[in-house]
């Protein structure tokens, strides 16, 4: 079975967000754009709020190629947030989701990268059911 595309996973993740993390909650159902005052562009896949009321960059990813983009972007997109909320990076954390097939792709580089960034950075590897719905997974 061919995954969704990402614009479809994403619409049916933003409703199922319990399977990444207890007490999150969308922002808003759509993505959310991001100001072009610093010269960069691009919108959140999916802001989230958590139980303790932090910032969540939530960065879905469904491929290997774009997999490779995904430390850029939330990088990228987790500054713009603390630009543009006038927020202390210890009130916003990011979560990269990645289907089965491309975990191993991002499953080194984010580990490292979480070591050393400022942001709590975390990983999750998303699972389908047989129809190509968000089911669960796993952490890391």
């Amino acid at each position: 079975m061919r995954p969704p595309l990402e614009n479809a996973l994403r619409n049916a993740l933003v409703r199922n967000l319990e399977l990444i993390e207890p007490g999150l909650r969308p922002v808003q159902l759509e993505e959310y754009p991001l100001p072009n005052a610093h010269g960069t562009r691009g919108s959140i896949d999916i802001l989230a709020r958590d139980r303790h009321q932090m910032w969540v960059v939530i960065e879905l990813k469904r491929s290997r190629s774009s997999a490779r983009q995904a430390l850029h972007e939330v990088n990228k997109y987790t500054e713009l947030l603390c630009r543009e909320k006038n927020l202390a990076p210890d009130r916003i954390r990011a979560v990269i989701v990645a289907m089965p097939d491309d975990w191993d792709e991002l499953l080194v580089a984010v580990s490292h990268a979480a070591r050393d960034w400022s942001h709590d950075l975390r990983g999750y590897r998303l699972l389908l059911d047989g129809s190509g719905a968000p089911a669960g997974g796993t952490a890391a």
